[in-house]
């Protein structure tokens, strides 16, 4: 059986960001196991909270996670875009002066 999109832009987004599925789980205060399974299609269906918890842990939204033509690589982390917002200010100064 072929992974869904689902699966492969989960996997992308948590190898994009350098963590573990462990970590991921941890840190979106999941079940052990609840992305592994979504990850290795045992879990086919999951609610929309996990999902919802899981996209927000990794600062993307549901939408992407079923995205099939995201670019996984051009997306920007939370860390990104957080790091973005605070320097962007002080690049259009740069900018206009």
């Amino acid at each position: 059986m072929s992974d869904t999109v689902l699966q492969k832009n989960l996997y992308k987004f948590i190898k994009e960001r350098n963590i573990q599925i462990t970590e991921l789980e941890r840190k979106a205060e999941l079940k052990k196991n609840s992305v592994y399974n979504i990850i290795k299609g045992i879990s086919r269906k999951p609610s929309a909270e996990i999902l919802q918890t899981i996209a927000d842990t990794l600062g993307v939204s549901i939408k992407d996670l079923y995205n099939p033509n995201i670019k996984v690589n051009d997306y920007l982390g939370q860390d990104d875009y957080i790091l973005f917002q605070k320097i962007l200010p002080e690049i259009i100064k740069t900018i206009k002066n």
